[in-house]
């Protein structure tokens, strides 16, 4: 069966993934990037290690299989309670969550929490725990 803290977890774990994956560039912008040709001067090599690239980390094959399922079970719940799942696992606290959508702090976590456990009730009764006959149910 599954808990309440495994659906955090598989949400935390999405949005770290999420955070990995490259950006989108759209197609009309691919090839016309502008690209403005500065002179490099002595004081712009001196410190060069502020412009040394960010090292960037691949989400691995588990880590996108985790993060399609998140997508797909965040899918079968509405508008409202998928835009407050993301919200919260894009590292917003309550209380920031509060003032986003205008209500008190503990609304918005008794209202998070119980999207959580009505989507952990759903899927323990209509598919026994296993997420993936959940959302495999839930799209059939």
């Amino acid at each position: 069966m599954i808990e309440i803290g495994d659906l955090m977890d598989l949400y935390d774990d999405f949005y770290k993934t999420d955070k990995r994956l490259p950006p989108i560039v759209p197609k009309s912008l691919k090839g016309n990037i502008m690209k403005w040709e500065f002179p490099e001067e002595f004081s712009d090599k001196v410190n060069t290690w502020k412009n040394k690239k960010q090292t960037y980390i691949t989400p691995t094959k588990e880590d996108i299989d985790r993060y399609w399922v998140a997508t797909e079970l965040a899918l079968t719940l509405n508008d409202y309670d998928r835009g407050l799942l993301y919200d919260r696992h894009r590292g917003n606290s309550y209380r920031r969550l509060a003032k986003l959508y205008g209500v008190s702090r503990e609304t918005i976590r008794v209202a998070y929490l119980g999207i959580l456990l009505d989507l952990q009730l759903r899927i323990n009764k209509l598919a026994k725990g296993s997420i993936k006959h959940y959302i495999y149910l839930k799209k059939n």
